[in-house]
């Protein structure tokens, strides 16, 4: 898996182990590293961020979630073992929390992009639109249901947001594919399909219209619907005070 210009965050990255998994992604060529500890260590790589998290509590969990906003991979390092008092309910408990709970409470809170209306209003709007193409170029008098133009939406909209993202596909072995690439060839098969009439029973309009809808519905309103982050402004290098040389006076 390439971790080059990936999103990174690493729970108890303060020494040890988590410490060595962070300057390894940065090695690797991440873009940025949220290194997470309940004592934050310093670091000089300017890719790094320091998260103050102890991943017990709710509410910093919550608070680092907002503040990364997109993450493509996280290392729950932060571990507990207490190897006494095992039968003992408490201890068990601090153990789940530690060790498991984490991972479910982060993901979850940062896994959706979309508000639920956001949601909703995409689903309403392909549906619309999908149907309507269906009923203008359907061909066939046989009742026909299905919901493969709204996916073809999401696929549009996922396109044009994450263009750069890898989908994990099996081709004989499992291999990691950029999403424009991967999105972009199966609507080229799709087209070719069509071309050809290989299946009269499959609307293709619909295909197409929800592809094109949930490019648009992107540009539209992902902005208004949006639980990501603003993207962190890129720094620009210093540059010092200008040593151009002084003319001499001419003679």
């Amino acid at each position: 898996m390439s971790i080059a210009d990936k999103t990174i965050l690493i729970t108890g990255a303060s020494r040890g182990i988590g410490r060595a998994l962070a300057d390894e992604a940065l090695r690797r060529g991440a873009r940025r590293v949220y290194a997470a500890a309940r004592r934050p260590a310093a670091f000089t790589d300017e890719r790094v961020t320091p998260l103050t998290l102890d991943v017990t509590d709710a509410a910093q969990v919550r608070a680092a979630a907002e503040r990364v906003g997109s993450l493509d991979i996280l290392v729950n390092n932060a571990g507990l073992a207490l190897y006494e008092g095992l039968g003992d309910r408490a201890t068990l408990e601090r153990h789940l929390a530690v060790n498991l709970f984490f991972f479910y409470s982060f993901s979850r809170t940062i896994e959706t992009q979309l508000t639920a209306a956001g949601y909703l209003l995409a689903f309403v709007v392909f549906v619309l639109v999908t149907n309507l193409s269906f009923a203008a170029t359907a061909s066939l008098d046989t009742p026909t249901i299905g919901l493969s133009g709204v996916v073809w939406g999401y696929m549009g909209m996922f396109l044009f947001r994450y263009p750069k993202d890898d989908i994990t596909c099996w081709f004989i072995r499992t291999i990691e594919v950029p999403a424009f690439l991967f999105i972009l060839a199966f609507l080229a098969f799709d087209i070719a399909a069509f071309r050809h009439g290989d299946n009269v029973h499959v609307n293709y309009a619909a295909h197409f219209s929800g592809f094109i809808v949930g490019a648009l519905y992107k540009l539209a309103f992902w902005k208004i619907f949006t639980t990501e982050n603003p993207a962190e402004p890129k720094k620009r290098p210093v540059l010092g005070p200008s040593r151009t040389p002084a003319r001499l006076p001419r003679r």
